[in-house]
């Protein structure tokens, strides 16, 4: 039985971001023993676009930053930094683009060169920020947007997409998740 430090959830907390599932999905990791990492997914903004047609240039991720808090951060744990990106760009507008573009290589550029980063993004999409991603320390990427089980060696770094613990994956591979051990 794994006993993680901590988990990192990469989006989708819901089905359709609605105030309510949002709640229920930060009553139900609240009540565990192991902190969690949670991070905004296109489903978590999928209210927000519905109800603001047309979509126009603005973000869905109004819900989200009400009951969960920021849609983008990092933090430090173990000697390790670690970014949670939502890298999901239709669910931005063209100024918050911007803001997270600058506000990750803002946050990439204060690491030591040789602190190992861990990047937690929605998909696998991040042609957008590959730059910054080949420019510093990251080492892996963690992702489930294609709800699939693959590992993949990209620029001398992991990424590695994960099924859903909800349902399992498109590629029929069982319900998951991914125990990621790192050393100092």
């Amino acid at each position: 039985i794994a006993e993680p430090a901590f988990l990192t959830v990469g989006g989708d907390l819901t089905n359709s971001g609605e105030i309510g599932q949002l709640r229920r999905y930060r009553e139900a990791v609240n009540s565990l023993c192991t902190p969690v990492f949670s991070m905004f997914g296109g489903h978590d903004g999928a209210e927000e676009c519905f109800t603001s047609w047309p979509y126009g240039d603005i973000s869905k991720t109004g819900h989200y930053e009400q009951i969960m808090g920021p849609a983008w951060y990092s933090f430090d744990w173990g000697g390790w930094h670690f970014v949670m990106y939502p890298n999901q760009e239709e669910c931005f507008s063209s100024t918050d683009r911007r803001h997270l573009r600058q506000w990750l290589e803002q946050d990439l550029s204060q690491q030591a060169s040789d602190r190992p980063i861990i990047m937690t993004t929605h998909s696998d999409e991040i042609a957008t920020v590959g730059d910054l991603v080949s420019r510093y320390n990251v080492v892996l990427i963690l992702f489930g947007h294609w709800h699939s089980s693959k590992v993949i060696l990209r620029d001398g770094r992991i990424e590695a997409c994960t099924p859903p613990p909800a349902g399992g994956g498109n590629d029929a591979s069982p319900r998951g998740y991914r125990v990621v051990n790192v050393d100092h």
